[in-house]
């Protein structure tokens, strides 16, 4: 892996000046975080799970893992380095590692988190009162490259990032140190449950890669995400079982005393939302078979698919996700069944 000597602007965006174990040095552009980051395959590096909570890190100086990592010694610090105990063993970890683990997917995310209001350029308040009330703003998949499997958890770590006060000052910080040419972030308030791969060197457990499982915070979120999780999960897919399909549930869908179906009045406040040019299928009943799926949490091949074709329903849920008529449907649907249900 890389050491990350300096933050560069080059006139029309940042640049990372980095060096190898060698002595090579190179400029790349913050998208090459992922590979910066990257370790290389190390025949002694050993695997460990632990829990920590971020209050009880602290900035250490770099010298420790860059004469561990066999860094060149007129290698420069231009990043900050982390260091925190448990289990009775004390671990180092570069400011690299740990955002390519907090910020994924970094190679989609490293333009919005280098430039001013990158975050409010990917999110949106979607629905007041619900467990989630964010949501992605623009084409998501399109735009940070992941898939929709993946989706889920990465809207899980962009919603708390959006939602919880200490989440979103670590994402404005990584620019705040850019300016001043270190890679750095602040620390959130939370407690992080992670996988990571480690070398021993004199005692102390230098980290070359972190995967992060979850995060539990420990703070209030802001007034407009009240009934937000506490609990960030980072890999909700590859806790699934191998080969088989996700379940997508969607806890913030409303129901009509158990029905998740379209109501005249409901199918009048969504169709302006949803329709889109002439369709051969009826729009209601794809929505219907929507609503059904993600709102019990059916997974697609259990799914009874009537009037309508299952691959026509699957591909307007994406496009409508992708194109933002989603949320507004969820939120119109919402609306309009609180606005019944006091009547």
């Amino acid at each position: 892996m890389r050491w990350i000597e300096k933050v560069l602007w080059n006139g029309s965006c940042y640049q990372i000046k980095a060096i190898t174990p060698k002595g090579c040095r190179e400029e790349l552009d913050v998208n090459a975080l992922n590979e910066l980051a990257t370790k290389s395959v190390i025949a002694d590096a050993k695997r460990i799970k632990v829990c920590s909570n971020f209050n009880s890190w602290s900035k250490v100086p770099a010298d420790f893992y860059l004469s561990g990592m066999r860094y060149p010694k007129q290698t420069v610090c231009g990043q900050d380095v982390y260091a925190f105990e448990t289990l009775g063993k004390q671990f180092i970890v570069p400011a690299a590692v740990l955002m390519k683990a907090v910020f994924k997917p970094i190679n989609g995310l490293a333009k919005h988190l280098f430039s001013p209001q990158g975050l409010d350029n990917l999110m949106v308040t979607n629905i007041k009162g619900r467990e989630c009330g964010v949501g992605f703003f623009g084409y998501p998949m399109r735009e940070l490259g992941t898939n929709t499997k993946r989706l889920p958890s990465v809207l899980a770590a962009l919603s708390w990032m959006y939602s919880f006060p200490s989440a979103h000052r670590m994402w404005n910080s990584v620019l705040e140190n850019a300016r001043r040419g270190k890679l750095s972030m602040s620390l959130p308030e939370g407690i992080v449950s992670m996988v990571m791969q480690t070398l021993l060197r004199k005692g102390k457990y230098l980290v070359v890669d972190i995967t992060i499982t979850c995060v539990e915070t420990i703070e209030a979120p802001y007034d407009f995400a009240s009934s937000h999780t506490g609990l960030i999960e980072y890999h909700k897919a590859a806790q699934t079982v191998r080969g088989a399909p996700i379940a997508l549930k969607e806890n913030e869908l409303s129901h009509r005393d158990g029905i998740w179906s379209l109501s005249d009045a409901e199918w009048s406040a969504v169709e302006p939302i949803v329709s889109k040019g002439k369709m051969r299928h009826s729009l209601r009943e794809i929505i219907d078979c929507i609503l059904i799926k993600l709102g019990t949490g059916t997974p697609w091949n259990a799914m009874n698919f009537d009037n309508v074709k299952k691959p026509n329903v699957i591909w307007c849920h994406k496009e409508m996700r992708e194109d933002g008529r989603w949320c507004a449907l969820v939120k119109a649907i919402t609306d309009t069944r609180t606005m019944l249900s006091r009547r």
